[in-house]
């Protein structure tokens, strides 16, 4: 039996659904939020988000979990509805300037981005999207469209 080819990369079904099921562990699973209603997904907004990444003329870093960071077509496309303190399982479920962190006890709560000069581990944990040396920081742009 042959293999389904993804139109997009050219990779077999099953490398595609590989890829699915590893970027779901690493950023949790933005199709189950939506199911269980802790996030919403705007399929028009993502169409916008998309056409405007493609005009953007240099090749751009995504956080898909930051798409704040990009346009506001890419920060409508999708939206956490958990608020502060609230269970998540990925910061796919919380709410703008939020993220998904995970506390001693093993459970994970939305809490809010932290400033320039916090201590972090992640570029999603700070409010300015950079991690750096393990302060959060402005993201330094990464080009500029011309």
């Amino acid at each position: 039996m042959q293999q389904a080819q993804s139109p997009v990369t050219g990779d077999t079904e099953t490398s595609c659904e590989a890829m699915y099921d590893f970027s779901a562990a690493l950023m949790g699973d933005l199709g189950e939020a939506v199911r269980q209603g802790r996030a919403v997904y705007d399929a028009d907004k993502a169409v916008a988000c998309v056409d405007k990444l493609a005009t953007t003329g240099c090749d751009i870093h995504i956080d898909v979990t930051r798409a704040d960071m990009v346009s506001d077509e890419c920060a409508q496309a999708v939206r956490g509805l958990v608020s502060v303190g609230g269970d998540c399982e990925s910061t796919w479920e919380c709410a703008p300037g939020l993220f998904c962190d995970g506390v001693s006890d093993g459970d994970h709560r939305c809490v809010s981005r932290r400033p320039d000069g916090a201590p972090c581990t992640s570029d999603e944990q700070c409010a300015g999207g950079g991690c750096i040396d393990w302060n959060c920081q402005q993201r330094p742009p990464t080009c500029s469209a011309g």
